[in-house]
């Protein structure tokens, strides 16, 4: 709420900046956190290896590698179409019909 009365006082080039700062600063947040998670996975794989035999090493790391490649196809088909409804992404664009906020009121 008080980011909506700062933009709303603010004039729209102020506004506009501190929009494009906030979409920065949220992808960037966004990156690392996905960088974080890369890693943990990497722990992941080390923890269940230890706890099972050698033999079993390859169908463990393979099995954690599925995970990531599953997760980044879901994020390719479903997720960034979700995240940034548009024109230019319309395919599975679960957001724009469902975002309540985004566009002209007086279009919808």
């Amino acid at each position: 709420m008080n980011d909506l009365l700062l933009l709303q006082a603010a004039s729209p080039e102020v506004a506009a900046a501190i929009a494009d700062t906030k979409f920065i600063v949220d992808n960037l947040w966004l990156l690392i956190s996905t960088a974080l998670v890369m890693i943990m996975h990497l722990g992941f794989s080390a923890v269940e290896t230890g706890f099972t035999q050698s033999k079993n090493t390859v169908n463990i790391l393979f099995k954690n590698l599925m995970i990531i490649c599953i997760g980044l196809l879901s994020y390719y088909i479903l997720g960034f179409n979700t995240m940034y409804p548009g024109d230019f992404n319309g395919f599975f664009a679960l957001g724009g019909p469902l975002d309540v906020t985004a566009g002209d009121p007086s279009q919808m």
